[in-house]
């Protein structure tokens, strides 16, 4: 399984409304969710099965249906996966770290726009595996 680091300027992950030790996820790229930026789901620790969650503002679920991402943590990875329970190909975003389009090549070299069912900051895999 493969594995790729991808980052952008300071004034990108700036520009979104993930909220500070948290990574988040839209349905939509460039941060968006329905056309709100504000409609996005967010993790502190883990969430092992994204159907399970739901986009803030609307009845959609976050599984299978996520297109950008923001890590605004400071010190911790997250990791996405695309399978539920942090299992299968994944990818990770270092602190402070976005990714604006899943479908662009990054972060590659799996497609994981719309595939995504499982995400973990690093000091939770364990958990997330159970």
């Amino acid at each position: 399984m493969g594995l790729v680091m991808v980052g952008l300027t300071a004034d990108a992950a700036s520009a979104t409304t993930c909220t500070d030790n948290r990574a988040c996820l839209w349905e939509d790229y460039d941060f968006m969710t329905n056309g709100v930026q504000a409609n996005r789901f967010q993790f502190q620790m883990w969430a092992p099965r994204l159907s399970q969650h739901y986009y803030s503002g609307t009845s959609l679920t976050v599984n299978d249906k996520s297109s950008s991402a923001h890590n605004n943590d400071n010190t911790r990875t997250a990791y996405f996966y695309m399978d539920p329970d942090c299992t299968g190909y994944w990818f990770q975003k270092p602190p402070n770290s976005t990714d604006t389009n899943f479908n662009n090549g990054s972060p590659g070299p799996q497609n994981f726009n719309d595939e995504l069912s499982a995400v973990a900051f690093g000091s939770y895999l364990d958990e997330c595996k159970a």
